[in-house]
C-alpha cells in the first residue's frame, strides 16, 4: 500500500476510535488478523467485513457528533 492510501484507511479508524463502533471495528480487525494467522480464511474475511462495517458506522457517528458540536457553536 502506498502511504497516502494507508493514511486514508487509518484516518477513519482514528476518528472512530473514540466511540463504541470504533472499538468494535478494532476488535473485528484484530480477530481477522488472528484468524488469518491460524489459516481460518473464511472467519478472517468475515471479520474484515464486520470491521469495515463497524468502522463505517463509527466514522459516521464521529461526523455526526462533530457536526452537532459545530452547529451548537454557531448557535451560541
Amino acid at each position: 500500500m502506498r502511504p497516502s492510501r494507508l493514511c486514508l484507511l487509518v484516518l477513519p479508524l482514528a476518528l472512530a476510535a473514540c466511540n463504541p463502533n470504533g472499538r468494535r471495528a478494532q476488535d473485528d480487525f484484530n480477530a481477522a488478523g488472528n484468524n488469518f494467522g491460524q489459516s481460518h480464511l473464511g472467519s478472517g474475511f468475515n471479520d474484515v467485513g464486520k470491521g469495515f462495517s463497524d468502522g463505517a458506522n463509527a466514522t459516521g457517528d464521529a461526523i455526526v457528533h462533530t457536526a452537532h458540536q459545530v452547529g451548537n457553536a454557531f448557535s451560541q
